[in-house]
Order: C-alpha cells, then structure tokens, then sequence
C-alpha cells in the first residue's frame, strides 16, 4: 500500500509515506515482548517472535515454560512458522549460562554490557573498553566453544 491508511478508536492517521519498504511481502519480522498472559497470547497467534527483557535463569525458565502451554492454548498460524525465543539475560554471561539458555531452546540472546563493568556507574553511558570485554568474552565463551 504506497499510502496507507488506519482510523480506528485511539489512533487515526492517513497520507502516511515510510521508507525504506519492507523488503519481503509480508514485510518485517515481529516480535513481541513480555511475559504478562496478553503478550504471549498476541506473540503466540499474532508474531513471528518472543521478546523477554532482563530474566535471570529462573525468570527465564518460568518465562520459556508459559510460552509452551500457551502454543498448546493458542492456535498459531501456519504462515507465521515457529515461534523464535529472544531474551535479554540478566546476570553475568558465561558459557555455562549459554549453555542453560541453549537448552531451554532460546534461539536468540540480547546481551548488554554491565554497569558493574569496572569503569561504569549505574548512571553513566558502559565504557566502551568494558564494551569490547564484553565482546571478547562472548567470542571466546560462546562462538570458541
């Protein structure tokens, strides 16, 4: 649709131009985020993704457990596939912990630099050398092993 068009009861809006275009048909992958009832429902029967931000492993576990029974629950349409797991650990990453998060079938991890990095403050931007620590840790816990 080169204008597209939408009024409905909280939004309206028409005369709308957004570039770049999709590349594919359907147009971009969506994920949806969080672990409240409604949000999985919408991923499961709506989305081609799940997104959990900041779970530690029992977070996780829990999080990864109620997105199962809710694809039993919830009929998924064939079009959208196998839903894709996404999460954001919290924590400190290591192998054991990619480990863990491979075995609860998670195909994606977020990772974020830490502010308790050496050199960071809660309130402050990560450093960008506790960035690349962060980097190299990964390559050599995660992609060396």
């Amino acid at each position: 649709m080169d204008e597209p068009e939408y009024h409905g009861r909280y939004v309206d809006f028409a005369g709308v131009d957004a570039l770049p275009r999709p590349t594919a048909p359907a147009g971009p992958p969506v994920v949806i985020g969080g672990v409240s009832a409604p949000a999985r429902r919408r991923a499961v029967t709506n989305a081609n993704g799940w997104y959990v931000f900041n779970a530690n492993r029992e977070r996780a576990r829990e999080a990864v457990d109620a997105i199962r029974a809710d694809l039993d629950r919830y009929e998924r349409p064939a079009e959208l596939g196998r839903l894709e797991l996404t999460i954001t650990p919290s924590g400190r990453f290591d192998a054991e912990a990619a480990e863990y998060y491979e075995g609860l079938g998670i195909d994606r991890l977020v990772l974020l630099p830490r502010a308790d990095e050496p050199g960071s403050s809660r309130h402050d931007p990560v450093p960008a050398d506790a960035i690349l620590r962060m980097i190299d840790t990964v390559a050599t816990t995660v992609i060396g092993r």
